[in-house]
């Protein structure tokens, strides 16, 4: 005669029931391990951030690069870093190289006027002893490396004098090398204007300190495409008319 146990082992019913509940049991066990996987990866994410290569983690406080006298939080350099989770946190600058392409453009050489802000050439009436220049120019910029006087950053600069650093940086960059360029073509012979050497040299020397107070510096400039009036490609006149000038 079976015992009370066997004749449970036997019942299909019986069977059918444990093995509902040893199913539920292996979801809850899921559920919870699932939870648990979850709380601590929100728990690392709020504890820690990552500072990619090339950049520099500028520390925030709600949301807040300066304190309220203006002063910076601090930086973390590349790697994990820690913050406190819902106060503090990492803003991560670009500190690497960036082109900046300012579009074509018309110059006027050897007198001083102003920049065509049209795409294509507009006619002008020439003016004794000037000659037009078309240019295509591009810039290369990055955030500069190191702290000021005052022992603070160069990449917090753009956060000092900009409300909207992501965008507002790369104007600043154009609008003051532009304003370089008309002002070096127009005391600029034509030879002069196609020397990448001479127009670099030239318009860092007068944009190097504006561009210092937003944390900027120049790396290279490149002629990409110059024609003369009447157009005329000019590129077989060039020794190099791509190569980009390292800044020394």
């Amino acid at each position: 005669m079976k015992n009370q146990y066997e004749q449970l082992a036997s019942n299909p019913d019986f069977l059918l029931a444990f093995s509902a509940t040893d199913s539920a049991n292996n979801a809850l066990r899921s559920i919870i391990l699932a939870g648990l996987t979850a709380t601590g990866i929100l728990a690392v994410k709020t504890t820690f951030t990552h500072v990619p290569t090339g950049h520099i983690g500028l520390m925030t406080r709600n949301g807040k690069i300066l304190d309220k006298n203006g002063e910076p939080y601090g930086f973390k350099a590349v790697g994990l870093r820690k913050k406190i989770p819902l106060i503090s946190g990492i803003k991560n600058v670009d500190m690497r190289e960036r082109t900046t392409a300012l579009g074509e453009k018309t110059y006027t050489l050897g007198n001083q006027a102003s920049l065509s802000e049209t795409d294509t050439f507009t006619s002008k009436s020439r003016l004794a002893g000037t000659t037009q220049q078309i240019a295509n120019i591009s810039v290369v910029w990055r955030i500069l490396h190191g702290v000021d006087e005052a022992g603070i950053p160069f990449a917090y600069r753009q956060f000092m004098r900009l409300a909207d650093e992501e965008k507002g940086l790369e104007q600043v960059v154009s609008s003051l090398v532009s304003s370089a360029l008309v002002r070096t073509a127009s005391v600029a012979t034509v030879d002069q204007f196609r020397n990448e050497g001479f127009v670099y040299r030239q318009v860092r020397d007068t944009a190097d300190q504006q561009l210092v107070n937003y944390g900027v510096g120049l790396v290279a400039l490149r002629l990409e495409e110059l024609t003369e009036t009447p157009a005329q490609t000019l590129g077989s006149h060039i020794t190099q008319p791509t190569s980009g000038l390292i800044l020394d």
